[in-house]
């Protein structure tokens, strides 16, 4: 057979398993494409309205659920109408908990918790404390929201920073002194392509198989480890965050990151309470669950005024009490039903003032 003759059949017989696979795939709750970009012309990217899409984890497709965006392109209960009744719920990936399903996330739950009251989610996977102060005002602006809930993870601030990977609307950039809109590249043609197919997502997305951390992680496996000896890890613990102590440099970095977010809410007519995650492995390991920078932040947001929900003491207590676990497992470190339940209540018992 000739080289040529050879390539061709080759080629075939890959595409035939890449249909086979493609075919197979599309009957699997395989993670489909989130079309995130600013579809509400408000610099806030979401979803497309009205969007459905699949989310799963990992290879073995765990905890796969359907989520559907609402109007606003928010995976939400509700579409977000005119109401000062409703409390503005905002945060990240935590907020909207795509792993769970609808009743177990935060959202319902705290609706739940209020009564009568619809809570209005905004939970965008990804962003960060500036992000969460530009979504406020803009629910302000456009519903008339009264009250909000802000659920903080514990590095919204540091991740604040421009280049985080953790920003969707503005962030600080520290060398020019000042907040940056962030704009994201438009996809290109063959990402456009790749986004519906099953069999990309699954190897990009279930499988996050990336071609550079690929041929780092070889070159690293090539390297003899340095240390301590050869298939053995390291016995040296990992020194708990309430032994770090805050340097001058952070120290500035967070009273500058919530100067700008304190900025943000001045002149809005709104309640917020502000919802502090905490280390929840921490906790485990008989620490405080805390640090310097975030008892840092906390002080500055109480002394402004704002009504601050510490769950470290929260989680802390649960974990005396009782063995089950607040995270959704080992492989992924977001708060489950039970922890989020936790969060509800404490969220709830602050907005009514009890």
């Amino acid at each position: 057979m000739s080289f040529k003759r050879a390539l061709i059949h080759g080629v075939l017989a890959l595409s035939a398993v890449a249909l086979v696979l493609e075919l197979l795939l599309r009957m699997l709750p395989v993670s489909t494409a989130t079309m995130v970009a600013d579809h509400l012309g408000a610099g806030i990217p979401t979803v497309p309205p009205h969007h459905r899409w699949t989310m799963a984890t990992g290879w073995d497709l765990r905890n796969a659920q359907t989520l559907q965006a609402n109007a606003q392109g928010f995976s939400a209960r509700h579409d977000f109408k005119p109401n000062p009744q409703a409390v503005a719920l905002i945060g990240d990936s935590f907020v909207e908990a795509s792993m769970l399903p609808v009743e177990q996330r935060l959202e319902a739950q705290l609706e739940a918790q209020l009564g009568a009251r619809p809570v209005y989610a905004m939970g965008s996977p990804g962003s960060s404390l500036l992000d969460y102060g530009h979504r406020l005002r803009w629910a302000v602006q456009q519903f008339g929201v009264r009250e909000a809930v802000i659920f903080m993870e514990r590095l919204d601030v540091a991740q604040s920073r421009c280049g985080s990977g953790n920003v969707k609307s503005l962030c600080w950039d520290p060398r020019e002194g000042r907040v940056r809109p962030v704009v994201e590249p438009e996809p290109n043609v063959i990402k456009r392509i790749l986004r519906h197919s099953a069999l990309a997502q699954y190897v990009l997305g279930q499988m996050r198989l990336d071609a550079r951390v690929f041929w780092a992680n070889a070159l690293h496996q090539a390297t003899p480890a340095q240390g301590h000896e050869v298939g053995q890890r390291s016995r040296k613990a990992a020194t708990p965050l309430s032994s770090l102590p805050l340097s001058e440099a952070e120290r500035n970095e967070i009273d500058r990151i919530a100067e700008l977010f304190f900025a943000q809410l001045d002149g809005m007519p709104v309640r917020v309470v502000l919802v502090v995650d905490a280390s929840r492995s921490d906790l485990r390991n008989g620490d405080t669950g805390t640090g310097a920078a975030r008892e840092h932040f906390m002080a500055l947001a109480r002394a402004k005024g704002l009504t601050v929900v510490d769950m470290a003491p929260v989680f802390a207590e649960h974990l005396r009490r009782s063995p089950l676990s607040l995270e959704v497992g080992p492989y992924d470190q977001h708060l489950n039903g039970l922890g989020l339940s936790l969060v509800a209540r404490a969220s709830a018992k602050a907005l009514l003032g009890h």
